[in-house]
């Protein structure tokens, strides 16, 4: 395959090509090519519909499309990466007229920002679907422990009588946050940057409202330099998605202290636990250690995106446009895991009413209570009432 661009008279140096380009070609035929098909075709569409490509060129291009599609390159000994070989591919299977029209009025750097809207609205859409479907097993189980009586904590001492099921929907409130966050950031992204070309837009008679409409977006991207040079979007993603770890890893937190010996308020069936290889008598929740380390993998991709981008020029670029975008897969792997770990927990927990409801009977947890009946029956300051009650429990713990 010949692979020279513009005035480059030679392919890439071996050593670039086996640094550089071959490791990241399979991954872009697995992750990439799949939306490159999809976005040629709608630019296709939209150059034939424009009169720029006529329908025998048009056809002949779709064709070709749909049969790299279904049947990818193979890596090449040397090439400029999987757009080189996607191009000379179209220009062999439809011609030289064909083939070399259909970069018409648009440049890898629009190509790459589009890719980059597919690829982390679909994490977007997989973290959402998880997060929704543990939402519905947190208020299932709240529903289900209206009721269930227990001493509600702060600073990890008994302080309020509460429920479970108050507990768990304070949780579920706080995912709603993220969810909504979510939905805030995919409506931002809703505009596609076709037509952009290089960030400077084209002269040519296009319709980027038809490529966009064609790829599921709302709109085309208003500012032509704003669609190549931002990936905002990301860090954005991340930034939720390290929100939703975080909520993840302090209901895991509250959950294992839980199940210990020391509460026995919950716990799970054995198909759900591990033990020891040398203790025989353990019941290790596991799954709880698990997911919390998957869910902070959101939060170092954030630090890492943030870091990659800071102090690069506003336009298309390599640590912009590319590397700060694969680490929204990765996040959403292990953030769509965490959520389904804690899903799958919350659908099979057990819980121990008698000890939840033995546990406030104890520790004085109605203190506030009668601190505020003197309020309302005797007309007595807080203050006083709170002290007044301090010196009874006093009282009472010196006995």
């Amino acid at each position: 395959m010949k692979d020279v661009f513009g005035r480059l008279s030679k392919g890439p140096h071996p050593e670039l090509h086996r640094l550089l380009y071959a490791p990241a070609f399979d991954h872009d035929v697995r992750e990439v090519l799949p939306l490159l098909v999809r976005i040629n075709a709608a630019h296709v569409v939209m150059l034939e519909q424009c009169g720029i490509l006529d329908a025998a060129e048009a056809a002949a291009l779709l064709r070709a499309n749909d049969a790299i599609a279904a049947d990818p390159p193979a890596a090449p000994e040397s090439s400029r990466g999987l757009y080189a070989v996607f191009e000379a591919e179209l220009i062999s299977r439809c011609g030289p007229i064909a083939g070399g029209s259909v970069h018409t009025a648009r440049s890898r750097n629009d190509i790459n920002a589009t890719v980059a809207r597919l690829r982390v609205r679909a994490c977007l859409l997989r973290v959402a679907g998880d997060l929704l479907a543990l939402q519905s097993a947190l208020i299932e189980r709240a529903a289900e422990h209206r009721a269930s009586l227990m001493p509600g904590f702060t600073h990890l001492q008994p302080a309020q009588p509460t429920t479970f099921g108050h507990y768990l929907l304070g949780v579920a409130a706080e995912f709603d946050r993220t969810a909504s966050r979510l939905l805030d950031v995919d409506g931002r992204m809703d505009e596609c940057p076709m037509g952009a070309c290089a960030g400077f837009g084209t002269s040519l008679p296009i319709r980027p409202h038809l490529v966009a409409d064609l790829l599921g977006f709302a709109r085309p991207v208003p500012s032509a330099l704003d669609a190549v040079a931002s990936r905002d979007f990301v860090p954005e993603f991340l930034s939720i998605a390290a929100l939703a770890g975080m909520t993840l890893t302090r209901l895991a937190t509250d959950l294992q202290s839980w199940a210990s010996p020391a509460w026995g308020f919950l716990g799970w069936p054995d198909e759900l636990v591990s033990t020891s290889s040398i203790m025989p008598q353990k019941r290790n929740a596991f799954v709880l250690e698990s997911l919390r380390g998957r869910a902070a993998g959101a939060a170092g991709g954030w630090v890492s995106a943030m870091v990659g981008m800071k102090n690069t020029p506003f336009a298309n670029g390599i640590e912009v446009s590319s590397d700060v975008v694969e680490h929204a897969p990765r996040a959403a792997a292990d953030t769509s895991t965490a959520l389904q770990l804690m899903t799958l927990l919350m659908r099979h927990v057990t819980v121990d009413a008698g000890r939840l409801e033995a546990a406030a009977g104890s520790g004085d947890i109605t203190a506030t209570a009668l601190a505020d009946a003197l309020v309302r029956s005797a007309g007595v300051a807080f203050r006083a009432a709170h002290e007044a009650v301090a010196g009874l429990v006093t009282a009472d713990v010196d006995r």
